[in-house]
């Protein structure tokens, strides 16, 4: 038993080598370029610029985001320290304008609208989808460079 299970290792590991001239072998792909999914980190805040989740205005278990009939819930990841406060979400949808509803709590509920274009993949990456404006309510907000990810900051009157 010991002997078949030592060739089939064997076998796995041969057959699974890193081929150098396998463009998606690790080592070979170009990372110069964005792969994966990006995220959107959104930031409520009053016209005094206080968070509206920090000082209890919108609880962070409340939120929910809402898109084509589905529902993501935990879009606030309250253990993490320096992002505690944001709502977070993946950007995905199709080609041009995706609308989504953010949920804030049982009564209140804001549109946000995503601009995108999808740049298509290649054998290695699956297509990118670049986000090229972002409507909140329909005031169209300032997209910002956080740590290599978008954000937005919403001011709430």
């Amino acid at each position: 038993m010991k002997q078949i299970f030592f060739l089939l290792s064997l076998f796995f590991m041969v057959s699974c080598s890193n081929d150098d001239t396998d463009p998606c072998s690790v080592g070979v792909l170009d990372t110069s370029t964005d792969i994966g999914l990006q995220n959107l980190f959104i930031e409520l805040v009053d016209t005094e610029g206080n968070n509206l989740i920090e000082n209890g205005t919108y609880s962070a278990n409340d939120i929910s985001i809402s898109y084509n009939n589905s529902i993501i819930t935990g879009v606030v990841f309250q253990q993490v320290q320096s992002i505690q406060y944001f709502i977070i979400m993946n950007i995905f949808g199709q080609e041009g304008d995706n609308i989504f509803l953010i949920n804030l709590n049982d009564t209140e509920t804001d549109t946000l609208i995503l601009n995108l274009s999808i740049e298509p993949g290649d054998l290695c990456l699956p297509d990118f989808r670049k986000l090229n404006a972002v409507t909140y309510n329909e005031i169209e907000q300032n997209i910002e460079d956080f740590e290599g990810e978008n954000k937005i900051t919403v001011i709430k009157p």
